[in-house]
């Protein structure tokens, strides 16, 4: 059995035990060839007859191809085989080709498909998961293969007859025009008509009162089911969809971590396919703390805070920058630069419309200078030195006419010093100092300096302490002192901070009446006055604020910096 080419010119010989002999004439093998092809044109499925010479009637030597798809045969006759047209196909215009044992011919011109015809669909406005309903002829024709496509996202088919179809809008829609089409095996056929998805609407959002971190849910039409494609802005910040439906959005608030929103009464608005709408009422962040603006200075660790006038000064930590935040406005505003020499924990106090500041650490170098800055000329002058040792570490406060600095230490290479114990008085009307009695001079000879402390002052009376000291015991870095300038024994010891000072620096504020100290390992503790004794305060931020600052304005407290820009704001109303 040969297989020999189409139109092969072959010589024929014979060999019998080594003796051969040679035709005279050589053997031609004829091809098969097509003559006609009725129809010319057709559906899938549908019945072509060729027409020809040379065909097998042998079925397993003999195929007829349309393109690179084989055809069913339905007869072979004599010169007339009878095929199907491939479900497969894949081409509006096919060659045909008859093909056996290895000879094949093709035969002339195209067989073009007849595609099925789209007249219309309706609606034509729609959302997603609805009916559309096309209207045409020929659809049953390839149905096996048939496909319905909006953009290019495929559809499901749910009704399919000879001129109609029932697909639904796929939930992936992502534009707001989108062409409709049905696809047999990648042949497509285009609606004159494009598919216009309905505008969505809002109705409701509840609740209206949130937490960050947790989540609220909108409620209106048509919106996108695939929860990527719906966009909520809680003003200028991403709300992370958690459900998605036509009629409803399940939405999470991100922590404040890592956001910064802008109002703790954000605007909400929604964008679906392009198209944005806005509430007119705001959504409410109900967080007990609030992250406000970030702090613009460059330096955030051991920033010198001050407070006059609802607003706070911030900053002369290492810089001669001067920052004023106006909690009110949530703005920064920077102000004229310190004269003076830069420095690290230097002391200060508010008085009247004016910062006083001072002492600290600068290249190796222990100070006692001593500056005002007025706020209303925005200007800086010196003023007569601090009366005291050179220091660093030492803490400043004033209460009612009076500014205050105490404690601290001298700063040696080398040489670990005790801290001072040392209270002194400033006048700002004289420009003077004196040095009053301190709590050194509670238990004489007994009582340690301390240094690093901090103080909170309410009511004209100053909490004081948290300070390490020379023994650097527990117990000494613990103790806490009450001074009240127009009591006869100004100072007075209180119940020790409930744990350890660690060696950062610690934080204080105060609110309704009450002190607020916290250390680097500590929550805050607030201190109750008539049962003496520290109680935690359990409602934490989210942000590390080690040597950073806290005070108080209005009824609120604010802490933050250390070692983030952050600054936030405790609301305990909320």
């Amino acid at each position: 059995f040969l297989y020999l080419q189409s139109n092969s010119i072959l010589l024929l010989s014979v060999s019998i035990l080594n003796n051969k002999s040679k035709a005279s004439e050589s053997f031609q093998l004829v091809a098969p060839a097509i003559n006609d092809i009725t129809p010319i044109e057709g559906v899938f499925g549908s019945i072509v007859q060729l027409s020809g010479v040379n065909f097998l009637s042998n079925r397993n030597s003999l195929r007829v191809r349309f393109g690179t798809y084989d055809a069913e045969f339905i007869s072979v006759v004599d010169d007339l085989i009878h095929v199907k047209v491939p479900l497969r196909l894949n081409n509006k215009e096919n060659k045909i080709t008859v093909e056996m044992n290895n000879l094949s011919v093709e035969a002339e011109g195209f067989f073009t498909l007849t595609l099925p015809k789209i007249n219309d669909f309706h609606p034509q406005i729609s959302t997603f998961g609805a009916e559309i309903e096309l209207t045409g002829d020929l659809f049953s024709t390839g149905e096996e293969y048939l496909k319905v496509f909006v953009d290019k996202y495929e559809a499901k088919t749910t009704k399919l007859t000879e001129n109609k179809i029932t697909f639904t809008v796929p939930d992936s829609v992502s534009k707001r025009v989108n062409s409709v089409k049905i696809d047999i095996n990648g042949v497509e056929v285009f609606a004159d008509s494009e598919l216009t998805m309905a505008n969505f609407e809002i109705d409701v959002f509840s609740p209206q009162k949130i937490v960050t971190g947790e989540s609220f849910i909108i409620i209106g039409k048509n919106f996108s089911p695939i929860r990527e494609n719906n966009k909520i802005s809680i003003g200028d910040i991403q709300g992370e969809v958690l459900d998605a439906s036509v009629n409803s959005l399940t939405v999470r608030l991100p922590l404040q971590d890592k956001e910064n929103y802008q109002d703790r009464e954000s605007n909400v608005s929604v964008e679906v396919l392009g198209d944005i709408k806005h509430f007119k009422k705001p959504l409410i962040i109900n967080d007990k703390w609030f992250r406000l603006e970030d702090y613009l200075g460059i330096n955030t660790e051991k920033a010198i805070c001050f407070v006059g006038d609802n607003v706070a000064y911030v900053g002369l930590n290492g810089t001669k920058e001067l920052w004023q935040f106006n909690p009110d406005k949530n703005e920064w505003k920077q102000l004229a630069d310190f004269p003076g020499i830069v420095r690290v924990d230097g002391a200060g106090f508010y008085m009247d419309g004016n910062i006083y500041f001072g002492t600290g650490f600068s290249n190796n170098k222990n100070l006692n200078d001593f500056w005002q800055y007025n706020i209303l000329s925005n200007s800086w002058s010196r003023k007569n030195n601090f009366a005291g040792s050179e220091r660093t570490e030492a803490t400043g406060f004033s209460i009612n006419d009076r500014g205050y600095i105490t404690s601290g230490h001298y700063s040696q290479p080398a040489i670990y010093h005790h801290p001072n114990e040392d209270c002194w008085e400033y006048n700002p009307v004289s420009d003077s100092w004196k040095e009053i009695e301190s709590y050194g001079d509670l238990e004489w000879g007994s009582v340690d300096g301390l240094a690093g402390g901090t103080a909170a002052v309410i009511d004209g009376v100053g909490y004081f302490g948290l300070g390490w000291s020379y023994s650097n015991s527990d117990s000494d870095s613990r103790r806490v002192f009450m001074f009240n300038p127009s009591s006869e024994t100004k100072w007075k010891r209180i119940a020790n901070f409930p744990e350890i000072r660690g060696y950062i620096r610690p934080i204080s504020f105060s609110l309704n009446g009450v002190p607020y100290f916290k250390t680097t390992g500590s929550d805050f503790y607030k201190y109750e006055k008539a049962s003496n004794r520290w109680s935690k305060f359990t409602d934490m931020i989210l942000s590390d604020y080690r040597e950073g600052i806290g005070f108080s304005i209005s009824g609120k407290a604010y802490v933050g910096l250390g070692n983030s820009k952050a600054i936030w704001e405790y609301d305990p109303n909320r």
